[in-house]
């Protein structure tokens, strides 16, 4: 039987200069408080006693992923101050509060812990950093919401059953008739198998943006870096940006293709611009969309290409297939839409 009493919910937010939280936050139908991790106090003389610890874990020859929460005592604060019943975390709670003592206040409180899962295929990067993630932040979670079927199942696999699939969202853009007068642009962080893709569209009318590209300079060729902004995007630059280009394309980490998923934010954000998104294919894209008709994939270099030179060339039927995937948009990954079904999920579970 469903609760239809409206929850209490706090969301922690831990994720940094995405606006994605306080967009959930802006758009959930009930009452709700929103925490953004990285601006609570943090334990005095944090760094030196951080260092300390390191140091004398160190010499112990402790190999495990180190981690030393900042932030516990105000975390604890903000937890008793609102007396949520359902605590949303968006990310991960490790690098702010220690995970047993959340669960004390969760005992002396009585609220359930939910994780709204972004970074788990993230974490696989840093095998340490995985291991520390699964088995001390996720084993403490009442449910878990993941934005992907690969990380769900993967999650499975490991005897972790509460999971749920809940693809991402998007806001409400409003409508502003801009003519696009560029191609094509990539908006993401570089792996190498990124920068191959790339080179391998560098031909083209191509603005690529994103923080961490300097790292890759080396790895990169100068007709390729001519192209490249090496700084994040995100909120209403981020739209503006998005609104001047044909084709949005959409390139998953190597990490994302080992597990067969890239169902990202960029997908919804392009979709709710009434952009035309070329995104590398994963089957639970047909979970979500009609491919072909609402959304166009490719599945290696060569169909990327292919797929750029034939959709520059044919304005009617990429523009035909834009308006398709805003109006599923609409229908389907509004963060209203998105965040009804997320209270529906957990009223469910209370």
């Amino acid at each position: 039987m469903i609760n239809t009493t409206p929850p209490k919910i706090l969301i922690f937010d831990a994720i940094q200069n995405i606006p994605l939280g306080r967009e959930i936050h802006d758009a959930l139908p009930c009452p709700n408080i929103y925490i953004n991790a990285n601006k609570l106090k943090q334990t005095s003389f944090y760094h030196i006693k951080r260092s300390i610890k390191k140091i004398y874990c160190s010499f112990k020859g402790n190999t495990k992923y180190f981690c030393h929460p900042k932030a516990s005592a105000s975390m604890t604060k903000t937890l008793v101050h609102h007396k949520p019943n359902i605590v949303l975390v968006i990310g991960f709670f490790y690098p702010y509060i220690d995970r047993d003592q959340l669960l004390l206040l969760q005992k002396k409180l009585n609220f359930k812990l939910f994780l709204l899962d972004t970074d788990t295929a993230n974490r696989m990067e840093s095998y340490q950093k995985l291991i520390h993630f699964v088995q001390h932040d996720l084993s403490a979670y009442d449910h878990i919401f993941s934005f992907s079927k690969g990380i769900m199942n993967f999650l499975c696999n490991l005897g972790i059953k509460n999971v749920d699939f809940f693809p991402y969202g998007a806001k409400v853009i409003p409508a502003e008739n801009k003519t696009e007068t560029n191609d094509i642009i990539f908006i993401g962080n570089p792996d190498i198998r990124r920068v191959a893709c790339l080179e391998s569209i560098k031909q083209h009318n191509i603005t690529i943006y994103g923080r961490r590209w300097g790292r890759y300079k080396p790895l990169v060729s100068a007709e390729l870096w001519q192209k490249i902004q090496t700084k994040d995007i995100w909120g209403t630059p981020l739209y503006d940006l998005l609104r001047q280009y044909k084709i949005v394309v959409n390139i998953n980490t190597g990490v994302w293709c080992s597990l067969e998923t890239g169902v990202n934010l960029r997908v919804f954000e392009a979709l709710s611009l009434k952009r035309f998104l070329l995104t590398e294919y994963c089957e639970e894209l047909h979970d979500l969309f009609e491919v072909g008709k609402e959304i166009e994939t490719f599945r290696n270099q060569k169909e990327l290409n292919e797929k750029i030179i034939y959709y520059l060339q044919h304005d009617d039927e990429r523009q035909k297939i834009a308006e398709r995937g805003y109006q599923k948009f609409l229908t389907c990954y509004t963060w209203e839409k998105r965040s009804q079904s997320l209270i529906n999920r957990i009223k469910e579970l209370l």
